[in-house]
């Protein structure tokens, strides 16, 4: 072995621009038998001045890199395979369901239920705010957005199982709420509602007919602006040629509410019928 005198009466020098934090290793020769000398027999090991920080500064790198390697081995199979949180325990579920994970987020207890509650128009009356209104209600739990099930066929004909998919998780004895403005002005929705349950409370929120008929174009030249389309004025969309108002145009048309009622005469359509009575009430009162 090497003399430890033998190191520590060297003096090591070194050259112009070499690193604080570095390890010197010098040759101090040695005697002895080859034969029972080791690989370091000879050499000297000197430290030279801030390597001791330097070492437990790397250390610490290499102890972060080796949890963060381990973590990542360990966790990869919930990576791969998502997790949905369920109360207080987690469920491993497939990789098709974690793309839609966030929306499976939910507390045990709670599964998705049709609506019992639809807001079904009228469009720039306020259904927004009165969606957010019920909201507040701890017994109320609203679709996040306008589903648009009942007006359109596509999405009639893939069913009630995927309308349900897109209602919010709720308890046993919460209302599910669901807003889709275009319900009111559609052929054949009150039947659909009906035939899917004939107990679904129906919301209808009206204003007067003009107010809602510029506010309803105002909304569409805001759009327009923002795609550099023109815009016609007001005035030429709601007033034809004759000087009488335009009820063809669809802002005005939405507006004619009894109209739309006309239309849900059928025996079934019970909810039409309760429909037309408040608004005669409440449109007489104005």
């Amino acid at each position: 072995m090497v003399d430890d005198e033998r190191c520590s009466s060297m003096k090591l020098s070194t050259a112009p621009g070499t690193a604080k934090n570095a390890i010197a290793v010098v040759s101090v020769g040695g005697g002895g038998d080859a034969s029972s000398r080791t690989p370091w027999h000879g050499w000297c090991f000197v430290k030279t001045p801030g390597t001791a920080a330097c070492s437990k500064t790397r250390l610490a790198a290499l102890c972060m890199l080796v949890v963060f390697v381990v973590g990542f081995v360990m966790l990869r199979p919930q990576i791969l395979h998502g997790i949905a949180w369920r109360g207080s325990c987690v469920d491993r579920v497939s990789v098709a369901d974690y793309v839609d994970a966030p929306n499976r987020m939910h507390f045990r207890g709670t599964s998705r239920r049709l609506p019992g509650c639809i807001i079904v128009g009228v469009r720039k009356c306020g259904t927004r705010a009165m969606l957010n209104f019920l909201k507040v209600h701890p017994k109320v739990q609203a679709a996040s957005g306008e589903v648009h099930f009942f007006d359109n066929d596509d999405k009639y004909n893939l069913g009630l199982d995927w309308y349900r998919k897109h209602m919010p998780f709720s308890f046993p004895g919460q209302i599910t709420l669901e807003k889709s403005p275009a319900y009111f002005i559609t052929d054949g929705v009150p039947e659909r509602i009906y035939s899917m349950n004939n107990q679904t409370k129906i919301i209808v929120l009206v204003r007067d007919p003009t107010t809602r008929a510029i506010s309803d174009y105002t909304q569409i030249m805001a759009n327009k602006f923002a795609r550099n389309k023109s815009v016609k004025l007001f005035e030429t969309l709601a007033i034809n040629e004759y000087g009488e108002v335009n009820t063809s145009y669809k802002a005005i048309r939405i507006g004619l509410y009894y109209r739309h009622l006309e239309r849900r005469s059928s025996p079934e359509n019970r909810y039409a019928s309760s429909m037309e009575t408040t608004l005669s009430e409440t449109l007489s009162r104005s």
